[in-house]
């Protein structure tokens, strides 16, 4: 085994068995660890509203997958713009443990006077949404 090799394995025991150093390197960041984050995303979005009926009731659904590192309470609004106008369509709170996900389902009545409309839930406390353009074909 060359010089090398020996010094390589006993310099990587002694920063092991150093808590401080080990520490020190966590502080820096130059160890790495988890990435913690949220999913939101739309269910089967290809074929959501792709042409809304008049006063149809239309369902969809979306989902918050948790990575957050723990078990997590999210607040989330859906609410429809269009123009200046907003109609929050549901508020609620969904339970997601670590490494989980829950999918919420919704219902939503094209109106015929809305030349289109923009679909968004929200996750207020991670700042995210996502949106969906609904457009009224009549």
């Amino acid at each position: 085994m060359g010089i090398l090799a020996v010094a390589s394995i006993l310099f990587s025991s002694a920063i092991i068995c150093q808590p401080i150093i080990c520490r020190e390197m966590r502080e820096l960041k130059l160890v790495p660890e988890d990435e913690h984050f949220t999913e939101l995303y739309f269910e089967d979005y290809a074929g959501l509203f792709e042409k809304p009926d008049e006063e149809k009731i239309d369902s969809f659904s979306f989902t918050i997958g948790n990575s957050e590192g723990a078990d997590k309470e999210y607040p989330y609004i859906v609410y429809l713009e269009n123009g200046t106008d907003k109609t929050v369509i549901d508020l609620g709170k969904v339970s997601v443990n670590d490494h989980g996900s829950k999918t919420v389902s919704e219902s939503y009545a094209f109106k015929t006077d809305h030349s289109a409309e923009i679909l968004y839930v929200e996750l207020p406390e991670q700042k995210q949404k996502i949106h969906l353009s609904l457009t009224n074909n009549k």
